[in-house]
């Protein structure tokens, strides 16, 4: 008797330790279970703000870009997308502007949790979303549109049907370092220049129609280096018969309307010049015009470039060297020569005797080389 009773308190001895082994372990896995809910809490949350601190960055990058005068360059615009920025409850983000592949990145670290958004195309999405100003071709136009000059500067040199798709321009809309000459403004004779002699405007605002008449003659000098002259045309622009118009140093023209050169006209840029045409409207070249000086005249293909929202068409006997990058239709006539590449949103047609001269090295680098944005 006294055998088992002795038997039975070991066992029960033995059940209360496992019992207190397995309330113990118990204990532990629940503690750890409760630190581990904690910790993952903390992350999340973590995570969370950094999300809405990177956001932060985001709108603070765009407001930036918006609030600055509207012939602000990226390149001296992204200066301000560099120093971080403090948040309440202790949340910062840091910004950072990329001009190669135009994207904006907007960071935010938040307890060892980063967080990151990156808006590509910043320069369109920012101009379409509030609906000013012209967004930069180097991303805003064909997804890739190197590439697409790239491929136009290989074969025939032209590249039709393609869903090119980029906003119209408008006409300096911001106060600044710039000249203002309300109304249309026709000019003739020899000695014209813009911007008048004595100054160095970082834009001129033409509020109407531009027109140099028939054998006027005019010289647009913009800066030299990475600055460029923006001349904004709020009508269209107009070149008369056998009127000539001489480029210096970087400029842009921004034409809301139209552009036409009427027969005989030029469009010439000295050396080391660059050019960029934006068009709201069509582009219509009469016959004998020239751009750029033409083939084998010291012209350089990487150096102009004509962007147009509406149909390009060229009259017969034309010399042209550059590229052409529009979301409408391009039309050649007889007896053409067009040296560089031409890329299209609608048909490409070449009239009898038309000579298209690719330029694989002006296709792949004229929108990097005069770098609009």
């Amino acid at each position: 008797m006294k055998t088992t009773l002795t038997n039975a308190r070991g066992i029960t001895l033995i059940a209360v330790v496992f019992l207190l082994l397995f309330l113990g372990g118990l204990g532990i896995a629940i503690s750890r279970l409760a630190q581990n809910k904690a910790l993952t809490a903390d992350n999340e949350l973590a995570s969370q703000e950094a999300f809405y601190g990177a956001y932060a960055g985001v709108e603070w990058g765009m407001r930036q870009r918006v609030e600055a005068p509207l012939n602000t360059q990226f390149a001296n615009l992204s200066a301000d997308f560099t120093a971080g920025n403090a948040l309440p409850g202790g949340v910062s983000f840091t910004t950072a502007y990329t001009r190669a592949n135009d994207t904006l990145v907007a960071a935010s670290t938040v307890r060892g949790c980063t967080r990151s958004l990156q808006i590509n195309g910043f320069c369109c999405s920012v101009t379409n979303l509030y609906g000013y100003g012209w967004c930069c071709p180097v991303t805003c136009g064909h997804s890739s549109p190197q590439n697409l000059f790239s491929l136009a500067g290989g074969g025939n040199g032209m590249l039709a049907n393609q869903p090119i798709f980029f906003a119209l321009p408008q006409a300096a809309n911001a106060a600044g370092a710039g000249i203002i000459l309300a109304g249309a403004q026709t000019y003739s004779g020899t000695g014209n220049t813009l911007p008048p002699a004595g100054t160095t405007p970082a834009y001129i605002n033409i509020t109407g129609n531009l027109a140099l008449n028939a054998n006027g003659q005019m010289t647009i000098n913009g800066p030299a280096g990475t600055n460029k002259l923006t001349v904004y045309v709020g009508g269209n622009m107009t070149l008369g018969d056998a009127a000539a118009i001489t480029i210096n140093g970087n400029v842009q023209i921004v034409i809301t309307g139209s552009l036409t050169l009427v027969q005989n006209s030029k469009l010439l840029l000295n050396p080391n010049a660059e050019l960029l045409v934006q068009t709201g409207g069509g582009v219509t070249l009469g016959n004998n015009t020239v751009i750029n000086s033409g083939p084998g005249n010291g012209g350089n293909a990487t150096n102009a470039l004509i962007m147009s929202t509406g149909d390009v068409l060229m009259g017969s006997g034309i010399s042209l060297q550059g590229g052409i990058y529009t979301m409408g239709n391009v039309s050649a006539g007889q007896n053409d020569i067009i040296a560089g590449a031409i890329a299209a949103g609608g048909s490409i047609t070449t009239g009898v005797n038309t000579t298209l001269i690719p330029n694989q090295s002006a296709a792949s680098q004229t929108l990097a080389a005069i770098s609009p944005c």
